[in-house]
């Protein structure tokens, strides 16, 4: 299995680490350690530097248009031979990948306790799937990373034979217990007309951020050779990579570092490593104005030992930071433009009631069998009752998916575990991600080669 981690029979997958030199060619260089072994993802609970003070994020508008309605995923068509329905139950007819509205409400809050639910299978025919999302503009088709190095298309529910790119030669292809290979991938904001994204791999001599494109003629058909690098992590490969990207509403691009298995390094400002990092695309020998200062130009945030996956919610902007720990699988949140903070580890790996830095707002020590935190996204469909507002995010050891909604600061209302109302622990063997869609819908992937929709029972 993907992921090395202290439970059960499973073994996890734990990404990231980088460092800091410049080469001659104005590319960030970051060079890897690391120590094998540990979850996907290491959490640590940090402090601020002073910054901005948090609030709440509540949406002032009411809708927020996500384009064009489109084809369900649903209806007659199969999963590319997985024999699985595929209809939809998130919208009640609507359009778009996964059938949900064409619009998301960010006046809706869930005010009660979820209905029933259910995983959706959109394919079980996937190989090690580490990520899915979908691309700005395009309602018809969600993108599934495989760890091995292809990006595989789904279209209206049928999972494509041939991949949309696929770059096996540039990693090394994943074992039992590495984090090699393909772990995560970006579209640019303006990519319907632009046609760039971004992909982030790692093999045993470099964990690397480079750009891409869309063939010109297919929108199932990327182009094969490397546009630019963005970033180039040489060195020992290790555990930890981080390997999640996201833009932000000012267009800069978010990418996570781990630890590379170095506790010391997080704390270091100087060192890339353990940290959240914010650049530029447009202009990769810049740092973009407003990072930390003081400390490695590339620097947002600081104090985090693997943040696999982070979010940004679509309606407030607020930064959703998982982090796998030491002791404790953390959830950090930051309202929009605030950053500059410290989460902690090593030194304050204490949960929600940490002692240096900013705590966890939601924490899960491993006492109960979670180890590996996936972080997931604010629900922000229209297709789920009660949903709406809600942050949902598992755990790749005890299978678990939890739901909250944050009110500001410390404050959570509406925690409500999902797990037995999706039978998540009875149907996937091993969570790699969630993901979500242009109409808000949200996904849950499965190492064994499952991607599953979030919808209510019908």
């Amino acid at each position: 299995m993907l992921f090395l981690c202290a439970s059960a029979a499973l073994q996890y997958f734990d990404p990231m680490a980088l460092f800091s030199t410049r080469n001659s060619s104005s590319v960030w260089v970051l060079a890897f350690l690391g120590a094998a072994g540990a979850a996907l993802s290491a959490q640590a609970c940090g402090g601020d530097d002073g910054g901005s003070s948090e609030t709440s994020g509540t949406p002032t508008s009411t809708t927020s248009s996500q384009g064009g309605a489109g084809p369900s995923t649903g209806g007659n068509g199969n999963t590319g031979g997985d024999g699985g329905s595929t209809s939809s139950n998130s919208g009640g007819g609507g359009g778009g990948v996964g059938g949900g509205s064409s619009q998301v409400d960010c006046g809706l809050e869930a005010q009660g306790p979820v209905p029933d639910l259910q995983l959706t299978p959109i394919s079980t025919n996937l190989d090690r799937p580490v990520f899915v999302t979908a691309a700005p503009g395009d309602n018809e088709r969600l993108f599934v990373v495989e760890q091995e190095g292809r990006v595989r298309v789904i279209v209206n529910g049928v999972l494509q034979g041939a991949p949309f790119i696929d770059i096996s030669a540039l990693t090394d292809q994943p074992g039992q217990v590495d984090e090699f290979g393909l772990l995560s991938m970006v579209f640019h904001p303006d990519y319907a007309t632009n046609g760039r994204f971004f992909l982030f791999y790692s093999d045993s001599d470099a964990s690397v951020v480079s750009e891409f494109a869309r063939s010109a003629n297919d929108p199932n058909v990327a182009s094969p050779g490397v546009v630019q690098t963005i970033l180039n992590f040489p060195g020992a490969v290790g555990q930890h990579y981080g390997a999640m990207m996201a833009f932000a509403e000012d267009g800069y691009l978010f990418v996570s570092s781990g630890d590379r298995g170095d506790s010391s390094t997080s704390q270091d400002i100087d060192d890339i490593h353990g940290k959240l990092l914010r650049l530029d695309v447009d202009d990769v020998d810049t740092a973009p104005p407003g990072n930390l200062p003081g400390g490695h130009p590339l620097v947002w945030n600081y104090g985090l030992r693997n943040s696999w996956r982070f979010s940004i919610d679509r309606c407030t902007q607020d930064l959703y930071i998982s982090d796998v720990g030491g002791n404790w699988e953390e959830v950090n949140i930051e309202p929009p433009n605030t950053g500059h903070r410290n989460y902690g580890w090593p030194i304050a790996d204490q949960g929600t009631e940490c002692t240096t830095g900013t705590c966890a707002v939601v924490a899960h020590n491993h006492n109960s069998g979670d180890c590996s935190i996936v972080g997931g996204y604010v629900y922000r469909g229209t297709g789920i009752p009660n949903m709406n507002g809600r942050y949902i995010y598992g755990d790749s050891c005890s299978l678990r998916i939890r739901s909250f909604r944050w009110g500001g600061g410390d404050t959570v209302a509406l925690e409500e575990e999902l797990t037995d109302n999706l039978n998540s622990d009875g149907t996937l063997q091993y969570m790699t991600s969630f993901g979500e869609d242009n109409v808000g819908n949200l996904y849950v992937l499965d190492l064994a080669g499952g991607l599953y929709r979030i919808d209510a029972q019908q």
